[in-house]
């Protein structure tokens, strides 16, 4: 992970009391493949308002297995990548034969 990863998650984590950063930096070379027995909660509602800029685009908040319970991940504005073009897929839970697996959003290009 990059030092400004590194530092972006470090702040995120610290409990200062506020719902969440205005960056989230993931690195797609680093998936864990979370598959789990019973279905996520619902998806909560978010509200997101308009964009910061037109290089934004909005990533759903989910639900993430901890331990043996769920905790809610709110979305936020990330920054379209450089490339350009193409279409966020968000990220969502799948039912497969061995239970249920979180898939990553990504870009479909």
């Amino acid at each position: 992970m990059s030092m400004r990863g590194l530092i972006v998650s470090a702040v995120c984590a610290l409990p200062i009391g506020i719902a969440g950063c205005a960056h989230h930096h993931y690195h797609e070379d680093y998936r864990e493949r979370v598959v789990v027995a019973e279905p996520p909660p619902p998806d909560r509602v978010e509200v997101y308002g308009v964009a910061p800029s037109p290089h934004h685009y909005w990533v759903n908040g989910h639900w993430v297995r901890r331990d043996r319970g769920w905790d809610w991940r709110p979305g936020y504005w990330d920054r379209r990548p450089a490339r350009g073009g193409g279409e966020y897929v968000q990220g969502h839970w799948v039912r497969g034969g061995r239970g249920y697996e979180y898939i990553d959003g990504h870009w479909r290009y």
